[in-house]
C-alpha cells in the first residue's frame, strides 16, 4: 500500500467510514501534526464519543515496556468491540539512521528553553546504544570524537555541554538500552495474526525505512507521512505555508470564522512554522471578536504581537546603540517566535552596511560632519549640501529625522570596526550553514564579539569619535 502524504489523510478517514479498516497505522513527520492525525485517525475508528475513552489506550513510548504493549495487543477484550492502541514518540523505528535528527530535535528544544523536550529527545537518541555499550553513556560530553561517530553514527558536534544542564537520571541511561529489536517480535504477531478488532496506531518524528516492521506496515497496514521540508528554499517555505493555512482555515471553521486575506498573510508573517503557534493564535483571534463572522488585519494587530519585521527593527538598534542585554533578549525572543538566525544576519548586514555609509560620509572634509550637530543645521544645513556632493544621494532619501538618528548612532563605531563586523556576520552566516554548533550559540558570539568591546569601550570613554 502506497505512503499517503498530508493531503491524502481525507482518504484513510473515508476508507475507514466504509469499513475498511487496517490492523496497523503508521504516522510520522512533524510532532504536532502527527498527533492531530492520529486524533483525527481515533475518531474515525471510535465514532461513539461516549465509549471512546474505555476503548482508547493511550501508551508514551518513552515510557511503555513495548513487549507489555504487544501483549495487550494481542489479546481479546473481555467486553468485545473495537480496542484502539495509540503509542506516542515510539522507538520501535528509531536507529542510527535517525540518531542525528532526534540529536537536532533536542538542539531545537534546548534553544526554545524546552529542558524537559531536550532530555527526551536526548534519552531516545541514547536508547539506540546497545547494551554492550552501556558504560560509554556514563558521561556523553566527555566521549571522543571517533566514540561518538562510533555510537550514534554522525560527528560529534562541536557544543555539546548544554546537556550538562539537563536532568538527566542515571537510571534512565541503562534503562534506555536495548540489545533485543522488539520491532520483530511485532511483525510476527502481526503474521499470527491479532485480534481483528485491536487496532495498533503507532507515532514518530523520525523513522528509519529500512526497518523490517515499516517495510511490513507498508505493505500490510497504512503510513501516514507528515513530515514538513524545514528548510528556507521557496520550495521549503511553500510547503510550510500551505500547512499553517491548512491549520488555520480548519481551526477557523470549527468557530464558524473567516479571516480576511490581508490578516491571513499577516498571521503567517507573525507565528512563522509553529503549528502550535498558529492553531492558539488562531482560536484567541476567534474568541476575540465575539460574533462577528470575519476577523480583520486591524484585530490581528490588537490582539497578536508585533510583526517579525519590527522585532528586527528594534534589534538592529540595540545592536547600533551597544545595548548588549538587549540585544541578547530580542535575539532569544526573535527565535522563540519562529524567526531564523539567518534573517537576523541578513537584517544585521544590511543595517551595519548603512552605518559604514554613514561612517564615510562623516569621515568627508566637506561638508564637514560634527558630532554635536543639532537636528535643525542636519537637516537644512548637512544634509542638503552633503546630497548636492553626492553623484547617487539614493542612500539618504529617508526622512531627515530617520537619517540624523542613524548619523548619531554611526558615531558609536569606527570604520574598522563596522567592516570586522561584517567580516563577523559572514563568519556567522557559514557556520549557521555548515556548522553542528546551535544556532543560538552561533548569534550569541557574534553579539558578544561585535557589541561587547564597543560597549566596554563607551562605558570607559563615551562615544566612538
Amino acid at each position: 500500500m502506497p505512503e499517503f502524504k498530508r493531503n491524502e489523510t481525507d482518504k484513510i478517514l473515508r476508507k475507514i467510514q466504509q469499513g475498511e479498516v487496517c490492523p496497523v497505522y503508521l504516522i510520522h513527520g512533524d510532532r504536532y501534526l502527527s498527533s492531530a492525525g492520529a486524533n483525527d485517525l481515533i475518531t474515525a475508528l471510535l465514532p461513539d464519543e461516549q465509549k471512546r475513552s474505555s476503548r482508547l489506550q493511550l501508551i508514551d513510548g518513552d515510557q511503555e515496556n513495548a513487549k507489555d504493549t504487544l501483549s495487550r495487543l494481542r489479546t481479546y477484550s473481555l467486553f468485545g468491540g473495537r480496542t484502539v492502541f495509540r503509542v506516542m514518540d515510539t522507538k520501535m523505528f528509531h536507529s542510527k539512521v535517525v540518531a542525528k535528527k532526534i540529536w537536532e530535535s533536542a538542539e531545537t528544544a534546548y534553544a526554545a528553553k524546552k529542558p524537559t523536550q531536550a532530555a527526551r529527545y536526548l534519552l531516545q537518541m541514547l536508547s539506540l546504544i546497545q547494551t554492550a555499550d552501556k558504560g560509554a553513556i556514563d558521561d556523553i560530553v566527555a566521549l571522543s570524537g571517533k566514540r561518538w561517530q562510533g555510537l550514534f553514527g554522525f560527528a560529534k558536534p562541536a557544543n555539546v555541554s548544554w546537556i550538562q544542564e539537563l536532568d538527566l537520571p542515571d537510571q534512565e541511561f541503562s534503562a534506555a538500552s536495548t540489545k533485543h529489536d522488539v520491532a520483530d517480535l511485532y511483525v510476527q504477531a502481526f503474521k499470527d495474526g491479532i485480534p481483528p478488532d485491536n487496532i495498533l496506531i503507532l507515532i514518530a518524528e523520525a523513522v528509519d525505512k529500512r526497518k523490517r516492521l515499516y517495510k511490513y506496515i507498508k505493505k500490510n497496514g497504512v503510513i501516514v507521512n507528515l513530515a514538513v521540508d524545514p528548510g528556507f528554499s521557496k520550495f521549503a517555505r511553500k510547503d510550510q505555508e500551505e500547512v499553517l493555512l491548512t491549520l488555520i482555515r480548519k481551526t477557523l471553521a470549527s468557530f464558524g470564522k473567516n479571516l480576511e486575506p490581508a490578516a491571513e498573510k499577516e498571521l503567517l508573517l507573525r507565528v512563522g512554522f509553529h503549528p502550535v503557534a498558529a492553531v492558539m493564535e488562531t482560536e484567541k483571534l476567534a474568541l476575540s471578536v465575539d460574533e462577528r463572522p470575519v476577523i480583520t488585519r486591524k484585530d490581528l494587530t490588537e490582539i497578536i504581537g508585533r510583526t517579525r519585521e519590527e522585532a528586527l527593527f528594534e534589534l538592529n538598534e540595540a545592536v547600533a546603540d551597544l545595548h548588549l542585554e538587549k540585544a541578547l533578549i530580542l535575539c532569544c525572543r526573535l527565535r522563540d517566535n519562529g524567526t531564523h538566525p539567518l534573517a537576523m544576519i541578513a537584517a544585521l548586514r544590511n543595517h551595519i552596511r548603512k552605518l559604514l555609509v554613514v561612517r564615510s560620509y562623516q569621515a568627508r572634509q566637506s561638508p564637514r560632519y560634527t558630532p554635536r550637530m543639532t537636528y535643525g543645521s542636519f537637516q537644512k544645513g548637512y544634509l542638503e549640501e552633503l546630497k548636492a556632493t553626492l553623484a547617487d544621494p539614493t542612500p539618504l532619501g529617508g526622512h531627515p529625522y530617520a537619517l540624523y538618528m542613524l548619523f548619531k548612532k554611526a558615531e558609536n563605531f569606527l570604520v574598522e570596526d563596522l567592516i570586522q563586523g561584517l567580516t563577523e556576520l559572514l563568519q556567522a552566516e557559514y557556520s549557521l550553514k555548515g556548522s553542528p554548533a546551535p544556532d543560538f550559540l552561533i548569534m550569541e558570539n557574534f553579539l558578544f564579539t561585535f557589541i561587547g568591546p564597543q560597549t566596554k569601550k563607551e562605558a570607559q570613554g563615551g562615544r566612538r569619535q
